[in-house]
């Protein structure tokens, strides 16, 4: 199983600490079209509340010819063109398995992940950042949210 997590990129004075070897294995793992297949917000799936809100939720991640990365978030109700639409531009730290999306509006967001073929794609948001993501989804949610994971399967 490859992990991955994203976050800012640590630098010393003249030496990158970021091994571009595995950061490129574990980019290439990541990028294409992750459909979300389930939402769990401490320890309960709500996937019943996001398909009525979503018929399709949609994260593709890509780089760009000039090595820049980017996200794309969309979510589509039954009968809409789109309900939900987000980019920005993410960075991946493959040393310590996080993610970090940067939203054009709004906060950055960190996230935990991990890639498998007979699980696909698990992100597990970074504390603190668990209602930033379910803001960022437009997923309302009751109190405070202390542990948020988010199922992906391949879009095709």
């Amino acid at each position: 199983m490859a992990a991955a997590v994203l976050a800012l990129p640590v630098l010393a004075a003249g030496c990158d600490l970021l091994d571009d070897g595995d950061r490129d294995e574990d980019l290439a793992l990541l990028l294409g079209s992750w459909r979300v297949q389930d939402l769990v917000v401490d320890n309960v799936s709500i996937k019943t509340q996001l398909n009525a809100q979503y018929d399709r939720l949609v994260l593709t991640l890509r780089e760009d010819g000039s090595g820049n990365e980017f996200f794309t978030v969309v979510g589509q109700a039954e009968g809409t063109e789109q309900d939900l639409f987000v980019q920005g531009t993410f960075f991946l730290d493959s040393d310590d398995d996080q993610i970090t999306l940067f939203p054009n509006a709004g906060p950055s967001i960190e996230l935990f992940y991990t890639v498998s073929e007979a699980a696909g794609l698990r992100m597990r948001a970074n504390d603190g950042d668990e209602e930033d993501l379910l803001r960022l989804l437009r997923i309302p949610v009751q109190g405070d949210v202390d542990d948020l994971r988010v199922e992906f399967g391949m879009d095709p």
